[in-house]
């Protein structure tokens, strides 16, 4: 999850765009534009896809061997 501070803005970005763009919705509003200019960032998930396995293997250890992790996440 080294990168996930920077995918959580990326996200955001995309999801403001999107609001933006659905608020002032008619029938030939496009959404493409929006994720072509953010293209260049969106290689950014590759990292969070490539180590999720392994994130996901800590976290499964970490909700069987620590209560307090387990009682944050829930």
């Amino acid at each position: 999850f080294s990168n996930v501070e920077m995918l959580n803005g990326i996200n955001s970005e995309i999801l403001k765009r999107l609001h933006e763009r659905v608020r002032l919705w008619s029938p030939t509003t496009l959404l493409g534009d929006i994720f072509k200019d953010l293209a260049p960032y969106l290689k950014m998930y590759s990292d969070y896809s490539n180590n999720y396995d392994a994130a996901l293997q800590v976290y499964n250890k970490l909700m069987k061997d620590s209560p307090r992790f387990s009682q944050l996440c829930d």
